[in-house]
């Protein structure tokens, strides 16, 4: 078993200073494990583990600083469900859907992709047996976490349910339902997948950024956001590799842009 103590901490203010990060609080300042054994690895911290990757393993190990994106900070996220998980079910929390507690052991029985990292999920509680519903990702509160089986509905029903512009509309009354949201580093990544967009993320020095591309015609058009910005760089190239023009501007004036050049 490898163990390896990490001092977690938010990125200091002048590094980086166009990243964003969490405040230098008691909440945001504790140690860590970072654990591998016997070829699967685990991260521990205020008295919940998860189960993570050895890419994840790495990372952690050499940079254990909080900014968004950032492994850290993404661990920091899940170690808090953990804890959550954990809480209710000590404390015998209830969801809307019946009469069970929440469990961090659980299986999971159906695993549908609402959008980009965002899915919602059957569970089963390996301690309990009792079946609830999970959503997690780019899901404003009522939507993310434990879930009734109506919310569940929702999101996983698109032959009842529209989404535009990130509502939720029941189709055939047009009722609105409920609003997810997804703005992320200038992106409204929700309109960018409506459109047909590719969305993926990165990392440079300045940071994690998102970029999304689209082809259309002879063109290959797309984004990349800026980190702390709202801005985005938006470029088209022609698929044999001539650059037509890029601008630094908010998103509705990048597909505006593109607009023109797509058939």
């Amino acid at each position: 078993m490898n163990l390896q103590l990490l001092e977690i901490y938010p990125l200091k203010s002048n590094l980086s200073p166009t990243t964003p990060r969490p405040p230098s609080t008691s909440e945001f300042i504790y140690t860590a494990i970072a654990i591998e054994d016997r070829g699967e690895h685990y991260y521990w911290a205020k008295g919940a583990s998860v189960r993570i990757t050895k890419t994840e393993f790495d990372q952690i190990r050499a940079n254990p600083k909080l900014f968004y994106f950032s492994t850290a900070f993404n661990l920091h996220g899940r170690i808090n469900r953990a804890l959550r998980e954990q809480n209710s079910c000590a404390g015998g929390d209830k969801s809307n859907e019946g009469n069970f507690q929440l469990s961090s052991s659980y299986e999971v029985l159906k695993k549908t992709r609402l959008l980009l990292n965002t899915f919602a999920e059957i569970r089963r509680s390996t301690s309990t047996g009792l079946i609830y519903y999970f959503a997690y990702g780019h899901l404003l509160g009522d939507l993310s976490g434990a879930i009734d089986r109506v919310r569940y509905r929702f999101l996983t029903r698109p032959e009842l349910y529209r989404l535009t512009n990130g509502y939720i509309f029941h189709k055939k009354t047009g009722r609105l339902v409920a609003k997810l949201t997804k703005i992320v580093n200038g992106f409204d990544l929700f309109e960018l997948e409506t459109l047909g967009f590719k969305v993926d993320h990165g990392c440079s020095e300045d940071g994690n950024f998102f970029y999304a591309t689209k082809k259309s015609g002879n063109y290959l058009f797309s984004l990349r956001s800026r980190p702390d910005s709202k801005y985005v760089l938006a470029r088209i190239d022609t698929l044999d590799g001539k650059k037509i023009g890029n601008h630094v501007v908010d998103q509705p004036s990048a597909l505006s842009w593109f607009s023109e050049y797509i058939n």
